[in-house]
């Protein structure tokens, strides 16, 4: 009895031991675990930390792209609008040069059938008052230039030589030309060549008129020498803004205009009427043939201006051959008397100073 209490008090107590060693052995392994979480805690928070860093750069780089890509927005919206703005421009400007190339045209004819419709009552008029009402004109500029250059006389001593021998030319000029309205008659009946000098120096007058400056936007007189050797003499050519040029010319002959004026004989009026009308059709052939507008120095439009000095001596011409104008124009030839010449370059000279404001 006693040696099983004495089993039975030691077997609770091994079994206490036991229990004591299973239960610190376990703490001991509880420990284990909780400080191995402890460092996976640590890691994942270390992880956590780096890995919010890298999205706080992200974050900044996505906000710096964003930004670039509104500016770069911004610049495209920009360059569309200035794009459609130098369209529209262009757009605008071709507009306007269409439309003065029309007034121009239309211009140019409104005032061909003005003249026609005023000149043609008027040739049966003596050819002495058609004469006066030609240089009294000439004379006025002649006077009023001598004027000014009296005037600029007294203002710029510096200049004074110069401005003598001008004045000095002019009154040559004014000599030249009373002589010439006393003799003109005499000078239109055979003489070419003195028809040729008058018709220069009526055209250098509407020249004068017209505001152009002289060898700047017009010269006279320039020489160009042909593919073949041959060289030709432009009476004056005109210096458009674009860069093109356009060619006057002068030598148109008016001696048989003149003999249809001084006859009494209607039979012999109706012959030399014709024989105007011929002469007129022939100087536009050749001057067709020449083909200014080919001249490989020149930037010209398709057509030349021929010059008749008298205005009367179209009109009659006109009145007579009513197709005379267009058949001119078809071989690029327009037919031009003082006051539709003048027309013409004073709205060249009105294109120059719209030029010169855009500069």
């Amino acid at each position: 009895m006693n040696e099983y209490l004495i089993f039975l008090g030691v077997g609770l107590l091994c079994s206490a031991v036991g229990y004591l060693m299973g239960s610190y052995i376990q703490g001991l392994k509880t420990k284990s675990g909780l400080s191995k979480l402890e460092a996976e805690e640590r890691q994942l928070l270390y992880r956590v930390s780096d890995l919010e860093a890298r999205l706080g750069v992200m974050e900044d780089l996505k906000n710096k792209l964003q930004t670039e890509k509104e500016l770069l927005g911004n610049q495209i919206v920009r360059y569309e609008a200035d794009m459609e703005n130098l369209h529209l421009k262009n757009e605008s400007q071709k507009e306007e040069v269409e439309k003065l190339q029309e007034k121009f045209t239309m211009a140019f004819e409104n005032l061909a059938n003005k003249i026609l419709d005023e000149k043609s009552t008027k040739f049966t008029e003596q050819n002495q008052l058609n004469i006066k009402n030609i240089l009294n004109p000439l004379q006025d500029k002649i006077l009023l230039f001598e004027k000014k250059v009296e005037e600029s006389q007294k203002e710029n001593i510096s200049i004074h030589s110069a401005l003598k021998e001008q004045l000095l030319n002019l009154q040559s000029q004014n000599l030249k030309i009373t002589q010439e309205a006393e003799n003109l008659t005499k000078a239109l009946k055979g003489d070419s060549k003195m028809q040729g000098n008058w018709g220069e120096l009526v055209l250098e007058r509407v020249l004068e008129k017209s505001g152009l400056e002289k060898d700047r936007e017009y010269s006279v007189q320039q020489s160009f020498t042909l593919s073949d050797g041959s060289r030709v003499l432009p009476d004056v050519i005109i210096h458009l803004p674009d860069g093109k040029k356009m060619v006057v010319d002068s030598k148109v002959s008016l001696t048989d205009y003149e003999r249809f004026v001084n006859s009494d004989d209607d039979g012999l009026k109706d012959k030399f009427l014709k024989d105007h009308v011929n002469s007129l059709n022939k100087h536009v052939d050749q001057l067709s043939a020449k083909k200014y507008e080919d001249l490989y120095e020149m930037e010209s439009p398709d057509f030349v201006l021929m010059f008749i000095p008298i205005e009367p001596a179209f009109a009659i011409a006109l009145n007579s051959d009513s197709s005379l104008y267009n058949k001119a124009f078809e071989k690029n030839i327009v037919i031009v008397t003082p006051s539709t010449l003048l027309a013409t370059l004073r709205t060249i000279d009105s294109m120059w100073n719209n030029e010169k404001q855009q500069r």
